[in-house]
C-alpha cells in the first residue's frame, strides 16, 4: 500500500524539479541535445507541462493510498489506465514546444514526422505490453478441478494431487508479507513467490480485498489462495471432501 505514496512523492519531487527548481538537465533528450538544437526548444513550457503531469499523477497516487489506508476497496485497473494515458498525454503534448520538429506556425518541419515516428512507436508499443501483463495479472482466479487433483490456473499455477495434499484449511487472515520474491503485486492482486512472517516462503493467488483464503501444504511448498466468498465456499467444500 505505502510504494504507491512513496511513488506518488516521488512523482511529486520530479515535478517540482524541473518546473519550480528549473533543473532541465533532469529532461532526457535534452540534456544531450546540442546547443544550437536547445536554442529552438521551448524548455520552460515543456518543464511546466511536465510538473503538472507529474503532480496530477503524484497525487493520484497519494489519494489512493489513503483510501486504501481507511479501508475502501477498489480495483487499480482504471488508476492504471489514467497513469498510462498521462504519460502519452506528456509524449504527445511536449512534441509542439520543440523548434526542431514545429517551425513557428506550429507546422511539421520537412522531415520531422519521420524522426517523431519511431520514438511514438516504440512508446506504443511498450504501452500495450505494460497493458497486456497487467490485465493478465489481474485476471480472476481459475480453479479447475478433476477426479485426482486440481489445477490453479496462470503463470505460477500448477496442478496438485488430491492425495499429497497436506494441512488443508480455511484462514481468514495471512501472516504479514515481509517481501515479494518473484511475482506480482499489482494494487489487491498478489502472485507469485512471497515470504511471510513466522510462515516463510510460499505461494500466493490473493485478492487482499477478500477476507477468507485456502491454505495448504503440497510437497513441501506452502500455497495460499482465494476468491469470490461464495466461489470459495464451494472450492473449499470440493477439496475437503476430495483431500479427506
Amino acid at each position: 500500500m505505502w510504494v504507491y505514496a512513496i511513488i506518488g512523492i516521488s512523482f511529486i519531487a520530479m515535478g517540482l524539479a524541473v518546473h519550480v527548481f528549473k533543473l532541465y538537465f533532469l529532461i532526457s533528450g535534452y540534456n544531450t541535445m546540442p546547443a544550437d538544437k536547445k536554442a529552438n526548444v521551448d524548455i520552460r513550457s515543456i518543464a511546466k507541462v511536465m510538473g503538472f503531469v507529474f503532480y496530477f499523477d503524484g497525487l493520484l497516487l497519494i489519494l489512493v493510498t489513503l483510501l486504501k489506508y481507511l479501508g475502501v476497496t477498489f480495483t487499480m485497473t482504471p488508476i492504471f489506465v489514467i497513469l498510462a494515458v498521462s504519460v502519452l498525454f506528456l509524449l504527445i503534448v511536449l512534441q509542439k514546444y520543440d523548434g526542431n520538429l514545429f517551425d513557428e506556425n506550429h507546422k511539421l518541419r520537412p522531415g520531422a514526422l519521420k524522426k517523431m515516428l519511431i520514438p511514438a512507436t516504440f512508446t506504443g508499443l511498450i504501452l500495450i505490453v505494460v497493458a497486456g501483463i497487467t490485465i493478465w495479472f489481474l485476471q480472476p482466479l481459475e480453479v479447475i478441478m478433476s477426479e485426482t487433483y486440481f489445477e490453479i490456473k496462470g503463470l505460477y499455477g500448477d496442478t496438485y494431487d488430491y492425495d499429497k495434499v497436506e494441512h488443508l484449511e480455511r484462514v481468514t487472515e495471512i501472516p504479514k508479507i515481509i517481501m515479494r520474491t518473484n511475482g506480482s503485486a499489482i494494487g489487491a492482486h498478489l502472485s507469485g513467490h512471497f515470504k511471510l512472517e513466522k510462515l516463510g516462503a510460499a505461494t500466493l493467488f490473493l485478492n487482499t480485498d477478500y477476507k477468507d483464503s485456502i491454505y495448504f501444504e503440497y510437497e513441501g511448498k506452502k500455497i495460499i489462495f482465494n476468491d469470490a466468498p461464495e466461489k470459495l465456499d464451494e472450492i473449499y467444500k470440493t477439496l475437503r471432501d476430495k483431500v479427506d
